[in-house]
């Protein structure tokens, strides 16, 4: 496929941040840093290392999803014609890019996974008055009408929990990728296919077979999905971020483009991570790199929040497309991860990435600046 023609733009207030205040000065000086808990000492980390056997299914599974993606439809990113509005943006931010361990409802009110010690909780938007509403743990937390919708972390089936009652029931009995309520339907990213199902898991269609299967997707608002080729257990192959779209109505993927790794799709804008993070204007369709790196951003499709800096100090940032605001400084040793977005609060989950895992919820509110931690 011809390369796409890009404006690259480099924007040094995202630059390698080496510190807080040190250095060269920073516009828009930040407060007091926060500061959070250190980094186990004691890292492990994979090897990659496999059997024989299981490595040769990975590499036969990766040259069939090349050869589908290669005989297959094909289009240019800068043919695509998307959007996502400010429900669409959140989902795709909270439940499908940072993996839904923490939603809201209209109140206000939070739900969270407790990844350290397991099951969901509710508590007020500051993480006070907290009450677990089930042991079961899970992720891809969302509110619909009177249910709690989640999936089981172990089997990965989609269950749900009455917000009043505290009803639990299993809407999915089958292992799943992902999920996400959208305009009152459940769509459900299976392993042997995609399907679109009633609320409650009912009447379910099958939308497309997994030929070509969709990672970290992504929903438009006229119906068109997003995501990356998928090959369980390939971690090379995901990381060359093979982006795919499709329609409902069709069932095969149409291959767009090579290098569009974790793909978060939010207003008009396509962010993505390759080394470091970029942005892909789709009414412009010219892309803006950002020099830092940042999988886990997060959006409502006016606003993109980014978390700039590796080492002990990192700056959280807003950025709405041309100027960006620092909002705080923090430091820890920690990795800011999986981000949420509410309509006035800002959530990230801190973690270790090693072998003793350590989690840590924190919270800013946008409209005073207020930072705490939850766990």
């Amino acid at each position: 496929m011809k390369r796409i023609t890009t404006v690259i733009i480099l924007f040094a207030f995202l630059g390698l941040l080496g510190g807080c205040g040190e250095g060269k000065e920073q516009e828009n000086s930040p407060k007091e840093c926060v500061t959070a808990t250190p980094i186990p000492e004691q890292w492990t980390s994979a090897t990659g290392q496999g059997d024989p056997e299981k490595e040769d299914r990975i590499l036969t599974k990766r040259a069939q999803i090349i050869e589908a993606m290669e005989s297959g439809e094909q289009m240019e990113l800068a043919e695509l014609s998307l959007y996502a509005g400010k429900e669409a943006s959140l989902l795709n931010s909270n439940v499908l890019h940072n993996f839904g361990y923490l939603t809201y409802d209209g109140a206000g009110t939070i739900y969270f996974a407790d990844r350290n010690i397991g099951g969901i909780f509710v508590a007020d938007r500051y993480g006070k008055n907290r009450w677990q509403l089930t042991s079961d743990s899970g992720k891809n937390l969302q509110i619909a009408g009177e249910w709690l919708y989640y999936l089981s972390t172990g089997d990965n089936y989609i269950k749900r929990i009455h917000l009043e009652t505290h009803e639990a029931e299993i809407v999915w009995g089958q292992s799943c990728e992902a999920f996400l309520i959208w305009q009152e339907k459940l769509y459900i990213n299976g392993f042997d296919g995609f399907y679109v199902a009633e609320p409650d898991g009912g009447n379910p269609t099958l939308l497309h077979k997994q030929e070509l299967m969709l990672h970290c997707l992504q929903v438009a608002e006229n119906g068109l999905w997003l995501g990356n080729a998928y090959n369980k257990d390939d971690y090379a192959f995901m990381m060359e971020g093979h982006l795919l779209t499709f329609e409902e109505t069709k069932n095969i993927p149409c291959y767009i483009e090579k290098g569009i790794r974790e793909p978060l799709l939010a207003g008009k804008w396509i962010c993505f991570g390759s080394g470091r993070q970029k942005i892909w204007d789709l009414e412009r369709d010219t892309e803006t790199e950002l020099n830092f790196h940042d999988d886990n951003c997060v959006s409502d499709g006016i606003y993109l929040y980014a978390c700039a800096g590796m080492d002990e100090k990192k700056i959280m940032y807003r950025f709405d497309g041309a100027e960006k605001t620092e909002l705080f400084c923090m430091e820890s040793k920690l990795y800011a991860r999986n981000k949420f977005l509410t309509p006035n609060m800002l959530y990230w989950i801190l973690d270790s990435a090693g072998g003793d895992w350590l989690y840590e919820l924190w919270y800013y509110d946008l409209e005073t600046g207020e930072t705490g931690k939850i766990y």
